[in-house]
């Protein structure tokens, strides 16, 4: 991880804002919350989500196959928050929903997020592509349960407020456990753990960077050091979105788990993401392309949906 100054260039996408299931045509539940019993330490609640997420998905499964799927459904999960802190429990009324219905809600996240973040629409494919290949019945039945069992964990106390969900890595945490030891390692992935982390962003003087500095990563698994990189500067002060990141992992699904975390981390919309060999002196230049990319194909649709909308209020 290098801290280097830089400019900051300018973009064209807004952050966005945590979606709220008032946009989402659900059942309605009883006003009523959830009692919440998650660990106060985030950490360790984030291990309970993510055994929760893994042991569904074994049973439903049978295997340690198609991994992007449960991550899929965490990383949409993570996108939602309470809409109404005194209206319906928002994890009841996911949970209320069948397979095939949990399925279109997945589908409207991720499509809303990868219209608003364009920036981040290349890396995050991996983890839609499912949905738009027509999931099969098993595929549904076993993204319900993790769903079930995600909420049931308090995934929503944990990446539904910022303070919780800055200060841990879920995705990590889960493709880890899911993977396996053996399973990394064969994939050369080795999680830094928080302390190794925090460590070295001290050591590299991160917290005496200038805003519009940048700070890369052509390692970055799902994000640790990213992560403790942002949390370094809040503690002095400084907004992380006033920095430009750069991360890169050879692995497509921890890459796209990179971007989802680079999100909901708050670092803001100077994120460049590659899923590329490290040692490749010029991944920070495809990272820049497919951010490019991303961000012309989320502004066409957003131009034919607006085209749309003309032409339904017309007729």
């Amino acid at each position: 991880m290098t801290p280097t100054n830089g400019r900051r260039p300018e973009v064209d996408q807004p952050q966005l804002a945590l979606f709220e299931l008032a946009t989402h045509p659900v059942p309605a539940a009883p006003r009523r919350r959830r009692p919440s019993s998650a660990p106060a330490d985030p950490t360790e609640h984030t291990r309970r989500v993510a055994a929760a997420v893994d042991a569904a998905w074994r049973r439903e499964h049978g295997s340690g196959t198609e991994l992007h799927i449960p991550t899929s459904v965490v990383a949409a999960l993570a996108l939602i928050a309470q809409a109404d802190p005194d209206g319906p429990d928002l994890a009841d009324q996911v949970t209320a929903l069948d397979p095939n219905a949990l399925g279109r809600l997945l589908h409207h996240i991720w499509r809303s997020f990868m219209l608003t973040r364009g920036d981040l629409a290349v890396r995050v494919a991996p983890l839609v592509a499912w949905l738009h290949q027509g999931p099969s019945d098993t595929q549904l039945t076993g993204a319900h349960a993790v769903a079930r069992a995600a909420l049931d964990a308090g995934q929503l106390h944990l990446t539904g407020h910022p303070d919780r969900r800055h200060a841990t890595d879920l995705f990590g945490e889960l493709l880890q456990l899911m993977r396996g030891p053996k399973v990394a390692a064969s994939r050369g992935a080795y999680y830094t753990p928080p302390g190794a982390a925090d460590a070295l962003t001290h050591i590299v003087g991160v917290a005496d960077a200038a805003p519009g500095a940048s700070i890369a990563d052509p390692a970055a698994g799902t994000g640790i050091l990213l992560l403790s990189a942002a949390r370094r500067l809040r503690e002095h002060g400084k907004d992380p979105a006033d920095f430009r990141w750069y991360g890169n992992d050879i692995d497509e699904l921890a890459a796209a788990c990179l971007a989802v975390n680079d999100h909901l981390w708050g670092l803001g919309t100077s994120v460049f993401i590659a899923a590329t060999d490290g040692l490749n002196p010029d991944w920070h230049r495809q990272a820049v392309a497919d951010r490019a990319t991303g961000s012309d194909i989320a502004r066409a649709a957003r131009a034919v949906e607006a085209v749309n909308a003309l032409t339904r209020r017309a007729a």
